[in-house]
C-alpha cells in the first residue's frame, strides 16, 4: 500500500471507486472541502484479518488524505467478537479478556452463559450487526488522529513499518523483520502506538 505508485493507486479500480464514492482525489489532488461524508468510518471484522485490513485503509488515508483525519474525520467501527447471554442478559465484548472477565463475573441472569464468537461482519444476524454497528445510537465508534511531538514523527513511523525501505538508513528490511513489524502495526495495540484511538466521552451514543 505504502510502497504503491500514485499511477499504480489510480489504476485500482477499489481505489478508484473508494475515491468517487468520497467526491474527492488523491495526494496533492485532495480537497477536503470536496467531501461528501462528515464520518468515514472503516468497519471490518474483530479479528486479526480484520484489523490488518483496517492498518492498511488507515495508512492510504494518512498517505493520501492526510487532512481527513487531521480534521477528524476517520473512524473506527468496534464490532464485538463475542455476544454472552445469560437468561434474559446479553452482552456483547470486544476480546477474550472481556469475555473471561464476565464468564467469571455473571451476566446477572438465570442459568449457564451461552458464548457465542462471531466469525465475521456477514455471519452476524441482522439486529446484533445493527444494534452494535450500524446504529448511531448505540454503536461505538473510535476517532483516529494523529499527535506528533516532532513534525513528521507519524509520517517517518508509518515509512517504517509499511514502506519498502527504512529511511533511517537508506537500506532494505529483511522480510522477516518486516513481517514482524507489519504485524506489530496491524495489531490493534500496534497501530494505536502509530495513530492514537479517541474514545468520545460517551462510549455508546457515538452518532
Amino acid at each position: 500500500m505504502l510502497g504503491a505508485a500514485s499511477n499504480k493507486l489510480g489504476s485500482n479500480q477499489e481505489i478508484s471507486d473508494l475515491c468517487e464514492a468520497l467526491g474527492v482525489g488523491m495526494g496533492t489532488r485532495f480537497n477536503v472541502e470536496d467531501l461528501r461524508y462528515d464520518k468515514i468510518i472503516i468497519m471490518t471484522d474483530a479479528d486479526v484479518d480484520g484489523a490488518h485490513i483496517a492498518s492498511l485503509l488507515m495508512t492510504f488515508f494518512f498517505t493520501q488524505m492526510r487532512p481527513l483525519i487531521d480534521q477528524g474525520h476517520l473512524y473506527l467501527a468496534c464490532p464485538p467478537l463475542y455476544r454472552l447471554t445469560q437468561g434474559a442478559k446479553r452482552l456483547y465484548v470486544s476480546d477474550d479478556a472481556e469475555k473471561d472477565h464476565w464468564l467469571e463475573k455473571g451476566l446477572g441472569g438465570k442459568g449457564k452463559i451461552d458464548v457465542q464468537r462471531f466469525k465475521g461482519l456477514g455471519e452476524m444476524d441482522a439486529k446484533d450487526l445493527k444494534e452494535t454497528t450500524m446504529d448511531p445510537t448505540t454503536r461505538k465508534l473510535i476517532r483516529v488522529t494523529v499527535e506528533e511531538d516532532t513534525p513528521g514523527q507519524t509520517g517517518d513511523l508509518v515509512e517504517r513499518l509499511m514502506g519498502k525501505k527504512n529511511p533511517s538508513c537508506g537500506s532494505s528490511i529483511s522480510p522477516r523483520t518486516r513481517s514482524s513489524l507489519r504485524n506489530w502495526m496491524c495489531d490493534r495495540a500496534g497501530a494505536a502506538r502509530v495513530f492514537q484511538f479517541v474514545e468520545p466521552p460517551d462510549k455508546v451514543h457515538t452518532g
